[in-house]
């Protein structure tokens, strides 16, 4: 009989488990929808039950010390404001809470060379712009909890970020605070899976007859409310679509959540009870409030939620504009800070299109477009008879 470590449809994939083995009997495998689960041998097991007991799904969320405080912040680095997805927040409280130390990593996601999300590190603030920019799939975590600890252990300075459950599964992991470590989780919308991502960048190789050498989920060049999608192919062609329209087809199936990790849509991290020491997001709502000079170059909404987080943030004085300003204005446009995401009413049928190997991808590209491709037919049958 397998063994579960916690309810299926609530596992995160945040591989806390596979970290804590003292065997190495849990190990992490993809499941047909390409999201990562943990698998246990048997023949291996001593049933310490440690996996079970770091799990934060059988735990609870560890606690904060301080009540919530909430910012915006832009950055004055011309560079830093062009890489971020927002605000530039990551890159300047990296640099204010590494800046005095001589012995420092930093952790977070990037994609390799094929194009997959995976967890990194690097060993200086000049490296910290590798993690810039959203990455909207599941990362692979590998040893990184491993890694963070022997870090730590060595008493370097370290930073974490990821999303809410990456970051809750490391404080699990290392199931005791550290001064040197400062985490922070993102306002997250989920994460897609990394088997449809895949598949979406071979649709694109397919289409352009090229291999995809750079690829970028948030690309602000027509300013922060027109991010786009941005792909460049080794024979010099490159593919632009905007973000949040229904131009591309893997950030319509990721919008739309078609293509989330089933834990995703009842998500225990939705709420202000954060897991980091900071949580960073773009400040949706700020075009309401401010005029748009303040706002064309993006902006990062950050909740401090310790003392900790709170003194990094400060630090960054001399790095960029920071407002101190009231959370409720913002959570109607980030509500995720709120509630879970819905299931698209039709993922089970866009999942099964979207992940078969037997299955064009073409053909739940065609499945998922089919509207908004309509509503341009219709448009343009009406240019032209106008």
């Amino acid at each position: 009989m397998t063994k579960e470590i916690c309810d299926f449809e609530l596992c995160t994939g945040c591989q806390a488990c596979v970290s804590v083995c003292p065997t190495g009997c849990v190990t992490a495998a993809a499941d047909n929808e390409g999201f990562f689960r943990p698998v246990v041998d048997s023949d291996q097991c001593i049933d310490c039950n440690l996996c079970r007991k770091t799990c934060p799904i059988n735990n609870r969320v560890l606690s904060k010390s301080l009540p919530t405080k909430s910012y915006l912040y832009q950055t004055l680095s011309p560079s830093n404001k062009l890489e971020s997805a927002s605000g530039g927040a990551f890159q300047d409280i990296c640099r204010a809470f590494l800046g005095g130390c001589s012995d420092v990593a930093i952790f977070g996601v990037g994609l390799d060379s094929e194009k997959r999300a995976r967890f990194a590190r690097v060993d200086s603030v000049a490296e910290v712009h590798t993690f810039s920019g959203s990455k909207y799939v599941q990362a692979e975590i590998g040893d990184i909890y491993k890694d963070v600890e022997n870090c730590l252990r060595s008493r370097k300075h370290v930073v974490f970020t990821g999303t809410p459950c990456q970051v809750d599964g490391l404080r699990h992991y290392l199931r005791r605070p550290y001064d040197t470590l400062l985490c922070i989780d993102l306002v997250c919308h989920g994460v897609g899976s990394p088997k449809v991502f895949e598949r979406y960048i071979g649709y694109l190789e397919r289409k352009y007859s090229s291999k995809v050498e750079q690829f970028q989920f948030t690309v602000k060049k027509g300013g922060w409310l027109h991010k786009r999608v941005l792909a460049r192919f080794a024979n010099g062609k490159q593919y632009s679509r905007m973000a949040i329209t229904l131009d591309d087809p893997y950030m319509t199936a990721f919008l739309s959540h078609a293509i989330m990790r089933p834990s995703c849509y009842s998500c225990r991290y939705t709420n202000l009870s954060r897991v980091g020491d900071l949580t960073i997001g773009d400040a949706w709502g700020v075009e309401k409030r401010k005029p748009k000079q303040y706002y064309r170059e993006g902006v990062s909404l950050i909740i401090a939620s310790t003392e900790k987080g709170e003194k990094a943030l400060r630090a960054c004085g001399n790095l960029g504009r920071l407002e101190e300003v009231e959370l409720a204005d913002y959570i109607d446009s980030n509500p995720q800070l709120r509630e879970p995401i819905k299931p698209h009413p039709s993922r089970a049928q866009l999942m099964a299109l979207a992940t078969a190997d037997d299955v064009p991808f073409d053909d739940f590209v065609d499945k998922l477009c089919y509207r908004s491709k309509l509503r341009r037919w219709v448009s343009e049958a009406k240019a032209r008879f106008s």
